[in-house]
Order: C-alpha cells, then structure tokens, then sequence
C-alpha cells in the first residue's frame, strides 16, 4: 500500500487515501499540530496518540504500526469495585512460578496506560531469578539497618533533635528493633520471597514527569495481575534504598543514572481475602 502523506514529524504516517478529511484528529490534537487541509503535522507533535484512537478510517498510524480497533468496554462499576477490593496488598507467596508469557503480557500493556508528560520514558524491569532477588532482599535490608542505626544512635538522636521530633526518634528506634525481628523470622522481609519483583525506573530529566507516569503505570499493573490471579505488593524500602545506594542497582542491572520511582512484588498469593475491610 502506498503511503500518499509524509509529514514533518517523521512518526506519524497519514494514508490519505483512506483518510476522509473529517478533521476531528486535527480537531482533537492537544498539540494544534495536525492540518488536514496544508498536510502537514508539526513536530510540536507529543506523539500522545489521539489522532490514531479517533480516525474511524484507521488511516493515521504510529512508526508504520497500523492501528487495531478497540473491543467495546463491558466492565461495569461494580466489576471494578470488586477488582479493586480483591487487590490488596500481598507479603505471602507462593514458590509456584509466574509462566514468562504472563510477564510479558502485563509489561507490554504498559504500552496502553496513560502518561503525566507523554515522554513515556519509564521502563520496566522485571526480576524472576531468585538469587537476584534474595541478594536484593539482603542488600536492601542492610541498608536500611544502617539508616535505623545511624537514626537511633543517642549522640546522633541529640543532634536531630531540634529537626525532629522525640517521638519521631522513638519510632524509628522501634521500627527498628520490629525490623530486625521480622529480618530473623523470614528471612527475605524486604521481598517475601516474591517470584517477581518489577522496577520502574527512568533517566531523570527536568521537563519529564516520570514520578508520576511511574506511579500510574505501577498502579495499572497491580490491579492486571490481580486479574491474572496475582497479589501484589508496594515497596518503598527498595525504592529507598536505590536512592543513595548505586551497588544495589548494579545488583538487578538497573542503569546507574536510572532513578528507581516504584517497586511492586508480584506472585501467586499464598492466602485470600474474602471481606472488605469496612472503612470510609
């Protein structure tokens, strides 16, 4: 098939002769980039899409990728209440292997989520070897002991003192005794002996939102593995760990000048809820 239209944003692929001249992809451009009538598509152009969604002649593709059209949406609001009460957070697995193709097919919806800034420079590592995972687990939890410490020594304590307060000091001092209690019962308390752990990460740079768009990918993915039957789990210890740690990161192969937004565990759970929890 010949391609009719070449425009100045080299991604976007316009077939004009299926294209109707309609006009409500120019319509709906966010970017005031598509003119239908000039053929021309500027490349203030953010890629975000809408022109290929909204062309019911499947004229308009991205990277030569034709467009597929979409499935009517059959979930009902109280499906998703269910999904969503059914998704709770997840510290209990079991050692049955999530199959690859599961994997692959939860990263690669990714590529349907929303984004804060449209970069969509978020990438998504996931880590089934157990080795890895566990010498994360170790890592992380040393580190972590190392902060507690630091934070609970008394010289240390009188000197944050007018920074923070006594009772903030007591807690983290308790937290820590609590934490080395779990360390010595579980062994892996950072990761639960998740099969899978997904890291969502990106190179940091001023224009991009990639704390957001990390959050929001992170939240889709939880709530589609609970449709593949998988609990799942938010950790923050890794997450801050990775911030000062750069070792760590080399340990699961994240890039040293990646920034590490989200951790989320993921695994076969190993016990199910069967109430809500009945708050407001």
């Amino acid at each position: 098939m010949q391609l009719n239209y070449v425009p100045n944003n080299k991604r976007i692929t316009i077939n004009k002769e299926l294209c109707n001249s309609c006009k409500q992809c120019e319509a709906d451009c966010t970017s005031l980039a598509i003119d239908i009538d000039s053929n021309t598509i500027d490349n203030s152009c953010i890629l975000c899409g809408h022109c290929v969604a909204i062309c019911k002649q499947q004229a308009i593709s991205i990277d030569m990728i034709p467009p597929k059209k979409n499935d009517a949406q059959t979930i009902t609001p109280m499906q998703f209440k269910t999904l969503c009460a059914h998704t709770r957070t997840c510290r209990n697995y079991k050692s049955q292997v999530v199959p690859q193709h599961i994997i692959d097919e939860i990263i690669a919806n990714s590529s349907l989520y929303p984004s804060a800034s449209n970069t969509r420079s978020v990438q998504i590592t996931a880590i089934t070897d157990t080795s890895i995972i566990e010498a994360l687990n170790n890592a992380v939890a040393q580190r972590l002991l190392q902060l507690f410490s630091f934070y609970s020594n008394p010289f240390i304590s009188i000197i944050l003192k007018p920074f923070i307060s006594s009772k903030e000091l007591r807690k983290l001092s308790n937290y820590k005794n609590l934490f080395v209690k779990k360390m010595e019962k579980h062994g892996q308390n950072i990761t639960y002996k998740a099969p899978i752990v997904f890291i969502f990460h990106a190179k940091k740079t001023i224009s991009g939102m990639q704390q957001t768009d990390a959050d929001i990918w992170a939240t889709y993915t939880s709530l589609l593995c609970s449709t593949y039957g998988l609990g799942t789990c938010f950790n923050g210890f890794i997450v801050k760990a990775l911030e000062k740690d750069v070792s760590i990161k080399s340990i699961i192969g994240i890039p040293k000048d990646h920034t590490v937004y989200i951790s989320l565990l993921a695994g076969y759970p190993k016990y199910t809820y069967t109430n809500e929890p009945g708050r407001k």
